[in-house]
């Protein structure tokens, strides 16, 4: 806005003691009875006026039109003749509003410039179908612009304001196309979106932004509603906008450049479809594309769209994640690295904050518990490392005249008993490929746990950690576990081995029970740390066992067939140690799904197990009684005949101690493990039975001596309150 002459000020409003400071003019306030100056001063730079004394202000033509002229008159005054024709020039009607019937809604919006330049939007209603026009809307409600173009068009150019609208409208070449807008950069509310995708439903959309932060926002505010409601859409940037030269208010300026003066710097409507081609074609290239995306890219591919459809572009292009459905975890690892990480607590803030640095304009800010659910959602790739490992392994078949790695593996072992060396082999490789098959999901059981006894130093340890050096050593334990233990069940659970290196410290009667149920289990029900719901564990591990002491370990009176047992004299651990473990599993692959060789013994084998494990079973008190003084036959020494039942036999015995470790159901056990006849009477299980006829009772002590262990550790249980 030019200036206005000083002078012209000074001959209107000019009072005694008048006076200038710079270009303001400080006089009395005609506006008012103003009796002092100083409060109230004219700006010829701003053509305004300000009184601080009453805190009004306004245009100098207001001043000059309560001295009686009329606007018009006032702005040749101020600015000269030709300014109110250049005021005319600058006045628009829009009045393309239609409604959803297509019918013409008397409305338009009138825009011209006051006489600082600044834009003025004036509302107005017709009654008359356009003939005559009234102040304000008159209680209509606006549509999109130009609604009667756009319903029967397929693609759509979205701007910012009616001007723009029209002026794109102007260049379309077929009724396929139309232009369209909601208003200003303020425009998008939730009423004009719900409209908007109605309308603009089935339709490719364009979307020309202004270039400045307002019309950016504006652009991203409808594109995200619009992708949000599965409408193709895209912004546009157009080529050269940034770089036009505009002028406002007579200053040059480097922002604000619109679609409008893209158009009139020259551009055509096939420029327009060019550019909107290539933003489409490079949107298209992003999604499609193989290679990874930059958050720049999905910044940009995200708008409008839902969280958990953005998490999961973040999760291909960024992060890879995958869900481990042994460990029951997600994990994650970037795009340029190989290694795979468990999310803890750091890792997730870490990825949580990043994404939000990176894609909180597209998106809007992830809550800590949409990006949890989207890790560990079954969206993500399940990661199974047990079927991964066995698929990764070559199958290898040895043939006739050709060594096997397996048979050199079985024959580093040596036995203190060589004639046991030929069921030994045959355990072990029968417990190898049962160990396979519950990796590879072809079995759901192994049902032995051979146990190695031998010296310490002999390499037990050291020959586990060769044959089982591929599988990542997260799923393998070493170590005792309580078998009834929720911990000790999440292991098997997740274990591929579980080596019970102290196997001595793990088999006392209970333990050996519900270790024996952990070896024949199939799955577990159980809640996981944080977990809301009950989890179905299923069993993948094998249990092996060693043992550096030569005492009795096995002492379930049921049977021990699940803990054949073997005393190594010594391994061959230097030429084990170069074995091919590859091979090895390669052999047993061809085994287990080629041969498809059992992973269960026969009744003869299990008999065989019992037999060997005979010198390992740990005999309890009751049972050398029943030796030491009762015999299922008549003999010199056995001469006294008694049918008695179980808890008559226990009467029997003098040692209250011994008897003590006692139940009704041992006895019987016992009884029909040793061989007793046994029959009814009235209902009751009773056994045949020859005594000595000369007792010893220094045998009873020497018994109860014996077994003080046992004894003492009966009764520690018993002052706890535990079950015997």
């Amino acid at each position: 806005m030019p200036e206005i002459d000083k002078y012209i000020i000074e001959q209107y409003f000019s009072t005694p003691n008048s006076y200038w400071r710079e270009d303001e003019y400080y006089t009395l306030n005609p506006l008012r009875l103003d009796k002092n100056i100083g409060s109230f001063h004219i700006s010829a730079s701003k053509g305004c006026y300000i009184d601080h004394a009453t805190s009004e202000g306004g245009s100098i033509i207001d001043l000059f039109v309560n001295k009686g002229f009329t606007k018009k008159e006032a702005c040749r005054i101020v600015y000269g003749e030709s300014f109110p024709q250049s005021l005319e020039s600058n006045i628009f009607y829009y009045d393309e509003w239609y409604d959803e019937n297509l019918k013409f809604l008397g409305l338009r919006l009138v825009r011209n410039r006051n006489v600082t330049e600044n834009k003025q939007f004036i509302w107005q209603h017709s009654k008359d179908n356009g003939a005559t026009w009234e102040k304000g809307k008159n209680g209509i409600q606006p549509t999109l612009y130009n609604l009667h173009k756009v319903v029967p068009s397929k693609i759509v150019f979205f701007c910012e304001g009616e001007g723009n609208a029209e002026c794109v409208q102007n260049i379309c070449i077929h009724s396929d196309y139309s232009a369209t807008t909601s208003g200003g950069a303020e425009s998008w509310t939730n009423k004009i979106e719900a409209q908007s995708i109605s309308f603009l439903k089935d339709k490719t959309v364009y979307i020309f932004p202004d270039n400045d932060d307002a019309g950016s926002k504006f652009s991203q505010k409808v594109l995200k509603s619009l992708r949000k409601a599965k409408i193709d859409s895209y912004i546009v940037e157009l080529p050269g906008l940034k770089e036009l030269a505009i002028i406002k208010n007579g200053k040059l300026i480097s922002e604000k450049q619109d679609v409008k003066n893209w158009i009139e710097s020259g551009k055509s409507f096939e420029d327009l479809i060019s550019a909107c081609n290539i933003e489409k074609q490079k949107s298209e290239e992003f999604e499609n594309s193989d290679s990874s995306l930059t958050w720049k890219n999905i910044k940009k591919l995200t708008i409008g769209m839902d969280k958990f459809t953005a998490l999961d572009l973040v999760f291909e292009h960024i992060y890879k994640k995958r869900y481990n459905v042994v460990l029951n975890r997600a994990e994650i690892r970037k795009l340029d690295s190989e290694e795979w990480l468990p999310v803890t607590d750091r890792l997730f803030l870490t990825i949580w904050k990043e994404i939000n640095q990176n894609l909180n304009d597209s998106i809007g800010l992830i809550k800590k518990d949409i990006l949890e659910a989207s890790m560990e959602s079954i969206s993500g790739n399940d990661y199974d490392p047990f079927i991964d490992w066995t698929q990764n392994i070559p199958v290898i078949e040895v043939k006739e005249g050709e060594e096997s790695e397996l048979e050199k593996f079985l024959s580093y072992f040596v036995l203190e008993k060589p004639e046991q060396s030929h069921l030994f082999q045959k355990v072990i490789r029968r417990w190898l490929v049962a160990t396979y098959s519950l990796l590879a999901k072809r079995t759901k059981h192994n049902e032995i746990c051979p146990v190695l006894s031998g010296k310490q130093g002999i390499g037990k340890n050291r020959f586990l950690d060769k044959l089982f050096e591929t599988i990542p050593r997260e799923y393998f334990y070493t170590g005792a576990i309580q078998a009834d233990n929720k911990d000790s069940r999440k292991r098997v659970a997740t274990m591929a081995v579980i080596h019970l290196d102290e196997f001595d410290s793990t088999t006392g009667k209970s333990d050996t029970s519900s270790l024996k149920s952990l070896i024949t289990s199939k799955e577990f029900t159980d809640r996981l740390p944080y977990g809301r719901l009950d989890t179905q564990l299923e069993r993948r591990c094998s249990f092996i066992a060693s043992i550096n002491t030569d005492t009795s370990i096995l002492m379930d009176d049921s049977g021990n067939r699940r803990f054949p047992t073997f005393r190594l004299k010594s391994i061959m651990l230097n030429e084990l140690l170069l074995l091919d473990t590859v091979k090895i599993w390669g052999e047993i692959k061809f085994i287990t799904e080629i041969i498809q060789e059992p992973t269960t013994f026969s009744e003869e084998e299990v008999r065989m197990f019992e037999e060997i494990n005979e010198e390992f079973r740990k005999i309890e008190a009751f049972e050398e009684y029943v030796d030491e003084f009762f015999s299922n036959k008549q003999d010199v020494n056995f001469d006294t005949k008694e049918i008695l039942g179980a808890s008559e036999i226990i009467d029997q015995i003098e040692s209250e101690t011994v008897k003590r470790l006692l139940t009704i159901d041992k006895v019987g056990k016992i009884m029909k493990k040793k061989g007793f006849f046994q029959m009814r009477e009235k209902g009751v299980r009773k056994y045949l039975i020859y005594k000595k006829s000369k007792i010893d009772n220094s045998l009873q002590q020497k018994l109860e001596s014996k077994h003080s262990r046992e004894i003492k550790s009966l009764e520690s249980n018993c002052q706890m309150g535990l079950a015997i």
